[in-house]
């Protein structure tokens, strides 16, 4: 007569995803650099293929569930980037015109020298103003996302940008250079 082996009872997999969600969802902030609602997506996934990966009958628990998670959301991160990523042309510089202004000399390398004097302006700005400047002008942020990155009142962030730009038309008037922004 043969022995049936023991049956093991399945896993508690409610129990288990309940447990580890909050663990992969620190995971997927830290990953995405705070995006809550590509985490929240990101979360999801990972624990679906974990029920997946438990429910089956002849499949075991991974000895570290957590790493498995985690492996998960770099994983589809990393696919899901290959899937959207836009393709690059390479052009060879013969097919790049040179600009030139009317005097002669090469409008690229004006552009290049105002926008020096101005980052150089902005860089001596004092320390909040610099900030708000740059995420405002320089990377176009609204100032309500401005305000919860540096955690400061929109008012704030109205003020700072004003005297900003008061500090920096006073520089540029009194520049020996000109300077458009």
């Amino acid at each position: 007569m043969s022995e049936n082996p023991p049956q093991t009872a399945p896993p508690d997999i409610e129990g288990l995803l309940t447990d580890l969600r909050p663990r992969l969802l620190n995971a997927a902030l830290y990953e995405t650099g705070g995006d809550g609602h590509l985490s929240e997506d990101l979360v999801q996934i990972a624990m679906e293929r974990i029920f997946q990966k438990l429910s089956q009958p002849d499949s075991s628990v991974p000895n570290n569930l957590p790493a498995y998670g985690r492996r998960i959301i770099k994983n589809t991160i990393v696919s899901e980037y290959r899937r959207k990523k836009p393709p690059v042309v390479f052009v060879p510089n013969e097919e790049i015109p040179d600009r030139h202004s009317p005097s002669g000399t090469s409008a690229l390398s004006i552009v290049d020298s105002a926008g020096d004097e101005i980052l150089r302006m902005v860089s001596e700005l004092p320390k909040r103003q610099r900030e708000v400047i740059v995420h405002c002008v320089l990377m176009n942020i609204d100032p309500e996302s401005v305000a919860e990155k540096l955690f400061i009142g929109v008012d704030s962030v109205h003020r700072y940008y004003r005297a900003a730009i008061k500090s920096l038309q006073k520089k540029m008037i009194t520049s020996s250079e000109e300077v458009s922004a």
